[in-house]
């Protein structure tokens, strides 16, 4: 019959039709997909720092608040200690410092600052770690401590050479907090600056646990 197609196939300008929009449907499923994947990550990179942050606050409230005495980090001993007088591991220590990035699963950092404690019945000292790893009788709270600058920003956003706070400092019966928490996958570093005081009627200076 003139004009009947011979065959039920498709004709080669068909095929390659058909293939470009597999592709192109292709790809904007795959970018969509991309996306998505991406902005999880963020969301729960930047999740998780804000929870660490947080743990690491409610730690420091919990022994401030039942500390008796209240030693501010120094040159020589540069860690936060806490005494509460009472239980048998009176001493509550807080240390900011660096540490081998591979030790904290950071593989891609050479050194990265953790904040880390430790209780104990007299003088905590400070963490002796080795090149395998931490010291066993510390605790991890946060890794990438990073300190705020004077105006409260992250320092990741500051001009060279802006002036940075003490991560941790204390002033009569108060602790300062001010840090920030690296975040992963392109999520922005969370911040977190609070002052806990005391619960105790009175603070003394003299403790067993410097």
């Amino acid at each position: 019959m003139s004009g009947a197609r011979e065959d039920d196939g498709y004709t080669l300008v068909e095929l390659l039709v058909y293939i470009a929009v597999l592709v192109l449907v292709t790809g904007v499923v795959a970018s969509f997909a991309v996306v998505a994947h991406t902005t999880n990550a963020r969301v729960q990179s930047a999740s998780t720092s804000s929870n660490t942050a947080q743990v690491a606050a409610d730690a420091i409230n919990a022994a401030v608040r039942q500390a008796k005495v209240i030693a501010a980090p120094t040159s020589s001993r540069p860690s936060l200690v806490l005494d509460d007088g009472v239980s048998a591991t009176r001493c509550r220590a807080f240390f900011v410092g660096p540490v081998a990035g591979r030790l904290v699963g950071r593989p891609d950092a050479a050194q990265v600052s953790v904040l880390r404690t430790r209780s104990a019945a007299s003088a905590p000292g400070l963490p002796a770690d080795s090149t395998s790893a931490l010291d066993s009788g510390w605790t991890l709270l946060a890794v990438g401590v990073s300190p705020l600058t004077t105006s409260g920003g992250l320092p990741s956003a500051a001009p060279a050479g802006a002036a940075l706070q003490p991560v941790l400092a204390s002033s009569g019966r108060s602790v300062t907090l001010s840090f920030s928490i690296d975040a992963t996958s392109g999520a922005a570093a969370q911040a977190i600056q609070a002052t806990y005081s005391s619960r105790q009627p009175t603070i003394g200076t003299s403790t067993p646990c410097v």
